[in-house]
């Protein structure tokens, strides 16, 4: 048994030393109801530095009601478009809606503290959305709660197990030799059922089609249930239609937006939030600058073309290259100030 012992000591001790310690990765453990969850108090060194908090989410730690009663509470439910890894915590879409919003209460001389908390999870589906409100965001009786999603975030969420109470887990997710299995072997990854698995491909593959049609109509009846528990509590339930690059640059965003424009119009106290024009005029600069010089809009999706191109306005992308979903620093702030303008328009601040 010592032997052992001392064999994974040395194992640990030689794949830290490998940089497969825990402090490179987010570490997450799979969660009965919510598929996944991130755990707490985590300090990940990667991209713009990543903090954790107590709650298992983005950010600095929350006062829970109990702590602070009089506090203006906004609660943003996403995935990894909303979460932003590769920006800076006070640059994301969170970051600059809370911001805002503290800015404008200190110019009209508003003594409450405001809090913007971002509940995102990386992969998450939309039915992982309400469950994250119902959860966790539910305990904190945010004021506004947001759901930020793009079309493809209707398909099934990915269903995980209640992980063990032994209390050696956390020990073992947090340890290197975990992180070697999780990223090199995938011996710890999730398995999607066979048919779950088709149903996941044909809503990324489109969204729009027939195929997608029962998955809109449970993500409808997720939203009646979302709205009814948000509104018992006071608070006023927003829906944020996140930009990406296909549909911006092909002007085919309202197929997003038409898909939920009858809940809305038969929900009218439910509020949306549509930053893709504003996202369509900061691209149009880079996007008649590829047209001028004879470049297809697919460079972005390659990056080593992408990078060997001397362009005026690369730098403004709102996209990443090689991604069509995520935000740049740029974007983040777009979608944030969008978010902000529309929720004061609501009377909300």
């Amino acid at each position: 048994m010592l032997v052992f012992f001392l064999v994974v000591a040395g194992l640990e001790v030689g794949l830290r030393a490998a940089g497969f310690g825990g402090e490179g990765g987010m570490i997450s453990d799979q969660d009965g109801r919510l598929g996944l969850r991130i755990l707490p108090n985590q300090e990940i060194d990667r991209h713009e530095g990543i903090r954790i908090n107590a709650f298992g989410y983005r950010g600095p730690d929350w006062l829970t009601p109990e702590e602070d009663s009089e506090r203006f509470r906004v609660a943003v439910i996403g995935n990894s478009v909303l979460f932003g890894s590769r920006t800076a915590y006070g640059d994301t879409i969170t970051g600059m809606l809370e911001r805002e919003v503290r800015s404008d209460f200190a110019a009209r001389g508003i003594e409450r503290e405001a809090e913007v908390m971002c509940f995102a999870v990386p992969s998450y589906a939309f039915e992982q959305l309400v469950r994250t409100y119902e959860e966790d965001a539910r305990r904190f009786e945010p004021d506004v709660v947001v759901f930020s999603f793009q079309p493809f975030d209707v398909r099934p969420m990915v269903e995980g197990r209640e992980p063990s109470p032994n209390p050696l887990r956390p020990f073992v997710l947090r340890s290197a030799i975990y992180n070697f299995l999780r990223t090199r072997v995938n011996a710890t990854g999730f398995v999607l059922e066979p048919t779950t698995r088709e149903v996941v491909i044909r809503a990324v593959g489109d969204p729009f089609g027939p195929d997608a049609v029962p998955l809109w109509e449970r993500v409808e009846e997720r939203l009646n249930e979302a709205l009814a528990a948000v509104e018992a509590e006071g608070g006023r339930l927003a829906l944020l239609f996140n930009p990406y690059l296909q549909a911006s640059v092909s002007g085919t965003h309202h197929r997003f937006t038409d898909k939920l424009a009858r809940w809305l119009a038969d929900h009218p106290s439910a509020i949306a939030i549509d930053a893709n024009d504003e996202v369509q005029a900061a691209m149009a600069p880079l996007m008649e600058e590829l047209e001028h010089k004879g470049i297809a809009p697919s460079v972005f999706m390659d990056p080593a073309e992408w990078n060997a191109l001397d362009l005026e306005h690369g730098e403004e992308s709102v996209f990443y290259p090689a991604d069509n979903f995520h935000l740049t620093r740029r974007g983040h702030g777009i979608v944030g100030r969008k978010a902000f303008a529309v929720l004061k328009a609501e009377g909300l601040f």
